[in-house]
């Protein structure tokens, strides 16, 4: 990777120090964990789709059954969990400050770049008036959709929105209210790479700075959420080390396999009001996880190729179902719902909607290639001035 006359950085002198014995492992990918994104990415779709849309007019919608199968808030808690786990995983395999820096370095723009896409995306609709408010709240019974789309809005706005707003726990709606999750999506990656620095550098304050975190992020949403990001990153641990390994050869894995989501739908039937709570999510989104990752048989469907399919659309899905929703979804039900108001016709509008967001998430599934490139030059660049910073202190 280098050659004997470059000079290094430190984190690279680390890294080529300590990983060359285990580099043809640590560019492993999980393909597991796309997988689960991808099941995790169509359960939020669709509950916004199916219940958020319809919950209030058609009751199908709203019955324990599709809102346990549909539950986003599940869902979100195993995104994070994901983003904890692939986050920690390169450290915990090669021990070097390079793989902390690495991805911290491509953090930003990983996120940007898709969410400017999808902005860009959504600010071309509104100015060629392809999206439609709902006019009333009396059609869906509920104020969702009701006086969400800003037509005001410039393209600085766009540009501000991507770079920073998004990332702000009180500006993250103005544009996309679905993308209310990347401001703990970057709390939470700030967070696992402190932790993994302090586990290089110094493992006697890591207790420290956990407790601060905490005290810093105390309100309940974010303490669920962070500790969401913290167990992804126990399950990392537990692959690298072994421990996961031998965790599957155990008769609690296979209990664990057959029973967690029996259990969850059954607590959802009988605990209907207080399953959906964000709180519980520290139960239910652990159980979710580890049905699946847990044993061979859960990461045996996680890589399927329709699974992966979900998995490698499943960013762009997030990104562009809000597009969707308030163009061609929207328009549906002002056109037609108010004239067959049956649960079929929810049914289908909502069907028509997913589908569509998903062929546009293929359509658009590119950017991620555009991403990853752009990603790798912010980190060259990073480096590079690293590498300069380093020659002139010399």
């Amino acid at each position: 990777m280098f050659s004997s006359g470059e000079c290094l950085t430190p984190f690279e002198a680390d890294s080529v120090r300590k990983s060359s014995s285990t580099s043809a492992h640590a560019n492993t990918r999980i393909v597991a964990l796309d997988g689960l994104r991808g099941i995790a990415c169509l359960m939020v779709v669709c509950s916004h789709f199916f219940c958020d849309t319809f919950g209030q007019t058609a009751a199908l919608m709203d019955t324990p059954l599709i809102k346990a199968v549909f539950d986003g808030n599940l869902a979100v808690a195993v995104f994070f969990i994901i983003s904890g786990d692939a986050l920690s995983s390169g450290f915990l395999r090669k021990r070097n400050a390079a793989s902390i820096l690495r991805p911290a370095i491509k953090r930003y723009p990983r996120l940007v770049v898709p969410t400017l896409l999808s902005t860009a995306f959504l600010f071309l609709l509104i100015r060629l008036h392809l999206v439609y408010e709902i006019p009333t709240q009396d059609i869906l019974g509920s104020k969702w959709l009701f006086h969400w789309i800003n037509e005001d809005i410039t393209l600085v706005d766009v540009l501000r929105f991507s770079f920073l707003d998004v990332f702000l726990k009180n500006r993250a709606h103005y544009f996309n209210p679905f993308l209310w999750t990347m401001h703990y999506e970057a709390i939470g990656s700030i967070v696992i790479f402190l932790m993994l620095a302090v586990l290089h550098f110094n493992r006697k304050a890591l207790l420290v700075l956990l407790a601060l975190t905490l005290l810093v992020f105390h309100d309940g949403k974010s303490v669920v959420f962070l500790l969401c990001f913290l167990f992804g990153a126990f399950l990392a641990f537990l692959r690298t080390s072994g421990n996961m390994s031998r965790f599957e050869r155990t008769v609690a894995s296979k209990v664990l396999s057959l029973s967690a989501l029996p259990v969850l739908f059954v607590l959802s039937l009988v605990f209907p009001h207080a399953y959906f709570h964000t709180g519980l999510s520290l139960i239910k989104a652990p159980l979710f996880t580890m049905a699946f990752l847990g044993n061979a048989q859960g990461r045996h469907i996680l890589e399927t190729p329709g699974i992966q399919f979900l998995g490698t659309i499943s960013f762009p899905l997030f990104l562009f179902q809000y597009s969707v929703l308030i163009s061609v979804t929207s328009f549906l039900i002002v056109t037609y719902y108010p004239l067959h108001h049956t649960v079929e016709m929810a049914c289908f509008i909502a069907t028509s909607g997913v589908l569509l967001s998903m062929v546009l998430a293929t359509v658009a599934s590119p950017m991620e290639k555009l991403t990853k490139s752009i990603c790798n030059i912010v980190y060259k660049n990073a480096m590079r001035l690293l590498k300069d910073g380093t020659a002139i202190r010399e």
